[in-house]
């Protein structure tokens, strides 16, 4: 029997999911819970996060294999929600936006300079 991407053999539950769909649902959930941030307030705490979800982001978009083209898609749609947390601090708090951006902003930006 077969119940939202899993197999049930007897009472054991196997995954029929590949590791692109559990990235996708992955990417998915992050999209929507950034988007669920409003108050300028959130945003501004959010931050602290985005180190950790950059390096993530970048290896999941140049990884043909674990994300599609409508995946690289959400995977930008985030990668703008994240800049968007830091973006206030611009020209107002320098070292907060470094930290937040370290080296995987310089990655990306290389990436787009490759693309363009």
């Amino acid at each position: 029997m077969h119940y939202q991407g899993k197999v049930y053999k007897g009472d054991k539950c196997h995954s029929s999911e590949t590791s692109s769909d559990q990235m996708d649902v992955s990417i998915r959930a992050l999209l929507y819970f950034m988007q669920s941030i409003e108050d300028e307030k959130s945003i501004k705490l959010f931050h602290e996060h985005v180190p950790k979800i950059l390096p993530g982001l970048f290896s999941a978009f140049t990884n043909d294999e674990a994300v599609d083209a409508h995946g690289r898609e959400l995977v930008l749609d985030i990668l703008y929600y994240c800049l968007r947390t830091v973006s206030w601090a611009d020209g107002i708090d320098n070292e907060l936006v470094d930290n937040c951006l370290q080296d995987t902003f310089n990655s990306w930006m290389s990436l787009f300079v490759q693309i363009i």
